[in-house]
């Protein structure tokens, strides 16, 4: 997120300040972890009638879960080369 504040500095934006950044970052990351509970719940938990999650349930939320967060990783690092290479807006 920051990069992205410092990427649109130079466009003419007005620069956001650390509380705002700080807000927006962490709704994007409330963001992520609703739509992985979401995805993973619906796809590893089929019964709720017990108490506790079964072995296979854990270890399907635990790969669920690595799952997620690894390709979101490399989703943030893609965009933040592709923005790196986009060539500086003309005044």
């Amino acid at each position: 997120m920051a990069a992205l504040a410092a990427g649109q500095a130079g466009l003419g934006q007005p620069q956001a300040s650390p509380a705002d950044m700080m807000v927006a970052e962490l709704k994007g990351v409330s963001d992520i972890m609703a739509r992985m509970q979401l995805s993973c719940y619906s796809k590893c938990i089929a019964n709720v009638k017990e108490e506790k999650l079964s072995v296979g349930e854990m270890s399907c939320v635990d790969r669920c879960v690595n799952k997620f967060m690894d390709v979101h990783q490399k989703v943030g690092v893609e965009l933040q080369n592709s923005m790196a290479q986009q060539p500086p807006a003309a005044e």
